[in-house]
């Protein structure tokens, strides 16, 4: 499938960085690696070739690099949920509260859907029972 998209418009970047997701899942992270840096290396400002490469950086455990990775992904995509979304999970993994929060609350503001996605991600879980976690998935219309 996302070949068949690639070939029609190999200048669409979104099918590559979304087959890569779907290699992480299946565990093939080199080729998903191999995938983003070929979109970077083709726009150097693409922002979600930069957030996938964090996800793979992050399981990799090359927590630094990851970091990096996703602050590009939000310096250059700063209208894209995921990239937000993706690091507030990360924030929330290595033990960075308010960082979490500020990453999901702006994910959240730009898709709402990220609260019903939020609520039961485990990667979020360690907040789950926090005042601001609640508030920031509860189906409330946001402040």
């Amino acid at each position: 499938m996302f070949d068949r998209a690639i070939e029609a418009d190999e200048e669409f970047l979104r099918p590559y960085t979304a087959k890569a997701t779907c290699l992480i899942f299946l565990n093939r992270i080199r080729e998903a690696e191999e995938i983003c840096d070929a979109v970077i290396k083709r726009d150097p400002k693409y922002g979600l070739a930069y957030t996938t490469k964090g996800v793979i950086l992050n399981r990799l455990g090359e927590t630094a690099k990851a970091d990096d990775a996703y602050r590009s992904g939000i310096t250059f995509g700063p209208d894209e949920p995921t990239a937000y979304y993706n690091y507030a999970c990360f924030c929330a993994q290595t033990g960075r509260e308010e960082e979490c929060r500020e990453n999901l609350r702006k994910a959240i503001s730009l898709d709402r859907s990220y609260n019903s996605i939020a609520a039961t991600d485990e990667d979020l879980s360690v907040y789950r029972h926090t005042g601001w976690f609640e508030e920031l998935v509860s189906f409330k219309k946001p402040r």
